[in-house]
């Protein structure tokens, strides 16, 4: 059912995702699943609660502390909520792990967060370099406006 949940996510269906989340959790007794959890951060970063949403982020890690995904997904949402130290922290700990261990949509999650983060701390030549690789490793995952945008900002 968090699957099938996860798939219905988008701006317009947060809110029935949520209830979904809620009625899997009284059933549960309140103890979702990380992916559970996951998801219920994920509804609600879209619907505008960083804070809750890194809440809910981190409650999934400590249920499964090995899963990159779900640390990116922390040092994304510490970077919503303007922690860029805290982000770069987990951030850079999933870069140190391996970019071979990811599938591509969280390699370019990790690519976009961490270039970010390196940005807003006052690292634009590496925040480029990471652009660089990003495209270079996913070329069809970055739209050739964004890149080329790089491209002006490296000059």
């Amino acid at each position: 059912q968090i699957a099938e949940l996860a798939d219905e996510l988008s701006a317009k269906t947060a809110l029935q995702v949520m209830a979904g989340l809620k009625v899997l959790a009284d059933q549960t007794k309140g103890q979702l699943p990380a992916s559970g959890l996951a998801l219920l951060g994920k509804t609600q970063m879209v619907l505008g609660k960083p804070a809750d949403g890194l809440k809910s982020f981190e409650a999934a890690l400590a249920k499964d502390q090995q899963s990159l995904d779900l640390q990116i997904n922390v040092g994304a949402a510490y970077l919503a909520n303007g922690d860029v130290e805290a982000a770069l922290k987990m951030l850079r700990g999933v870069w140190k792990a391996g970019l071979k261990q990811l599938e591509p949509a969280s390699r370019s999650a990790l690519f976009r967060n961490l270039s970010t983060a390196e940005g807003k701390a006052g690292r634009p030549l590496v925040a480029l370099q990471l652009h660089r690789n990003w495209l270079a490793q996913s070329p069809d995952t970055v739209p050739i406006d964004r890149a080329l945008q790089w491209a002006r900002q490296g000059l």
